[in-house]
């Protein structure tokens, strides 16, 4: 069984790191990715930047173009695992 976790961020990128850091720390655990969806960030630049720093293939980013909320921005995680 694979895993896929999902995050979705609203002008959090300055409090996201450790969250990445635990992730790829785990990443050996039965994660097989990890899905951070920004939900219409406006330091969406910045996230980008860190998952470029810390990561691989194992991470990919959404963008949401507006604040959907919590609900939507995992709904579009999810749906990106299709």
């Amino acid at each position: 069984m694979s895993l896929a976790l999902i995050t979705p961020i609203y002008n959090r990128a300055e409090t996201f790191l450790p969250t990445l850091q635990s992730v790829l720390e785990q990443a050996n655990q039965g994660i097989e990715n990890y899905i951070v969806v920004s939900d219409g960030c406006e330091d969406v630049i910045q996230l980008r930047k860190l998952l470029k720093l810390k990561s691989n293939d194992f991470c990919k980013l959404i963008e949401l173009s507006e604040n959907s909320g919590t609900g939507a921005a995992i709904n579009a995680g999810i749906r990106s695992t299709n």
